[in-house]
């Protein structure tokens, strides 16, 4: 029997365009990457919520997919899709990097390792990510 293939459609993938967020200023680390995106929702025993995302995290890299690549000219949520898409037909893991906010309010980077799979939610992520816009702030932390 042929594995099922992951399907096509940007929202079967728990990607969402429609959704952005509008965050506060902070300073950019010299260096650092600029973030993609933030996770607007995370689905209950999904792919995401296993693997330890939480809403609000801010997205530095999913997969390949970083500041970089959209940079370059890449759709944000085309190449993501790519990525997942890819890393699920192959059974294999994607990592995501966040900068997460403390009841604090200080923020720090965090890597997680995010199995893409089909479950009974959305998507083969189980989150939504909202897109940032130029008038969004650069996220990271000082």
């Amino acid at each position: 029997m042929k594995p099922r293939s992951p399907p096509s459609k940007l929202a079967s993938r728990g990607l969402s365009r429609s959704r952005s967020h509008h965050r506060g200023r902070a300073g950019r680390r010299p260096g650092s990457q600029g973030a993609i995106g933030v996770v607007d929702e995370v689905m209950p025993a999904g792919p995401a919520q296993e693997a330890g995302l939480q809403p609000n995290d801010v997205l530095i890299s999913l997969g390949r997919t970083d500041s970089d690549a959209v940079a370059a000219g890449a759709n944000l949520f085309a190449a993501i899709a790519d990525d997942v898409g890819r890393a699920a037909s192959r059974g294999e893991a994607v990592d995501v990097v966040v900068v997460r906010r403390a009841p604090d309010l200080s923020q720090h980077y965090a890597t997680f390792r995010l199995y893409p799979r089909f479950w009974q939610g959305d998507g083969l992520l189980g989150m939504r990510i909202a897109q940032l816009h130029p008038h969004d702030a650069e996220l990271l932390p000082s």
